[in-house]
This record gives structure tokens, sequence and C-alpha cells, in this order.
């Protein structure tokens, strides 16, 4: 966070980090710990949710129709979503959730490449917060905080993390002026042979965002989208993407 930050956080109407603060994480989690059975805890070392970059089967997406959540704004944030599923279809299946109201725009504006079901009745796109997690058989409220944290703590082996710094771009120079857009190329997406992130018209920090990502995912295409429309959500790719891991 920097100081063209400070006053972006107040949304007009709530936004999915309006929505996600006002819900509160304690919340979610005394609901979870009253809701699931006992077993749940057994059934982890059964289980286990694999890291993302693993291979996927598919990607699973929403289509986001709601007027009353996006205003005028929804045109844009459609065309938004329409481009991210388009682009990771280039390298993994995606299937896309969407009314059946919607369902034909949506597979309008995502093409062939994209699978799009209306059996799943959803009305917006952030599904990573609203989509399954899949577990596969098998055994920046204060960044730089967690960076000292993160750089001086060890695996479970006792081996230093190697963290990377990834630093975000100039509100003052990006292409959004809105004040609750999310600008954060740590929101991205790793599919099948590729980085899907986000660029947003810094041009130094655009690029300079890539050349981490290289070195981190050496065997993967880094993709940088404009997606302006849906950063004035709050969120980003990654939250509006869930991967199933192949089995």
């Amino acid at each position: 966070m920097n100081e063209h930050t400070a006053g972006r956080h107040a949304h007009r109407g709530l936004n999915r980090r309006g929505f996600l603060v006002t819900a509160g994480a304690t919340a979610v989690g005394a609901a979870l710990a009253t809701t699931l059975p006992e077993r749940a805890g057994a059934a982890a070392g059964a289980f286990r949710v694999p890291v993302e970059d693993v291979r996927h089967t598919r990607t699973w997406m929403a289509w986001p129709d709601s007027t009353a959540i996006w205003g005028g704004r929804l045109n844009g944030v459609q065309a938004d979503i329409a481009l991210i599923a388009r682009t990771i279809a280039g390298y993994e299946p995606v299937v896309m959730c969407a009314n059946s109201g919607s369902a034909a725009k949506a597979r309008q504006m995502c093409g062939s490449t994209v699978t799009v079901i209306s059996s799943i009745p959803v009305d917006d796109c952030w599904m990573r917060d609203t989509g399954p997690v899949f577990r596969t058989d098998a055994y920046a409220r204060d960044a730089r905080r967690q960076y000292g944290t993160l750089t001086a703590s060890t695996t479970a082996t006792g081996r230093a993390m190697d963290v990377m710094r990834l630093q975000g771009p100039e509100y003052g120079k990006i292409r959004s002026t809105d004040r609750d857009f999310l600008a954060s190329y740590a929101h991205l997406y790793l599919c099948n042979d590729a980085v899907v992130s986000a660029r947003f018209g810094d041009r130094r920090a655009d690029e300079a965002a890539r050349a981490p990502l290289r070195r981190l995912y050496p065997d993967r295409y880094v993709e940088q989208l404009d997606i302006d429309r849906l950063g004035t959500g709050g969120g980003g790719i990654h939250c509006v993407t869930q991967q199933q891991p192949a089995a």
C-alpha cells in the first residue's frame, strides 16, 4: 500500500473486498467450526488440496450478470471475464458457469473454446470465494511485515525460504482512477504451461513484473491482460478462477 491507495478503500457499494471485510474471517471460521462434522479432521489425512502449480484437469469460472452488483460496469466486467477465460482456454479446458438467462451471451463473448453451462446458476464472478475446492486422493495488510516474516522463516526441513518480492505499480501511473481499484500482480493464476497476470498501464512496473514471474516459472509463458473493469470490483484474476487438479 502507498499514499495513493489510502482513499481507495471506501466503496460506493458492497464489492468483493467490502463483503469479505464485512463478513469477517472470524465469522467464517466460527461458522465452519460449527457446521463441519468431526470426521473432517480424520479425512484431512486421506485427502489434500494440491498446490496450484500442479497440472490441472480444467479451470472453473463464473459469469457475472447482476446489474445490482456491477451497475453500468457490467458489460465491461463481462468482457474482462471473457478475456481471462479465452486466454486460459489456450492452455487448458475452461468451464464457465452461468445463469440460464445469460448463458447465450456468455457463449457469444467467450467463444467456442470455453464450455458454458447453465446447470450451476450464478450471478457474479468470484469463483475463488464461492466455487468448489478440489481435494485429491493422496497424502496484505502489512506486506513489509509479511515479507520480513517469510524471509526469516524456514521450511519444514530447516532450509531458508526463497521469497520473491513482486513490486506493485504506482497508482498515479495506472489507467484506472477508481478508488476501489485493485492493482496487484500477485492476483495471478497458474494454468497449464502459463501464468496469467494483469497489467495496469504503469509500463515500467508492468514490464518489471514479468521478469520475476519468468524466473519463478521458467517453464510457463507469462500472459498479461488488461482487466481494469474487473479490478474496480476489488478482485483480480485469481479471485475469478478455480483450478481442478489432475487426479
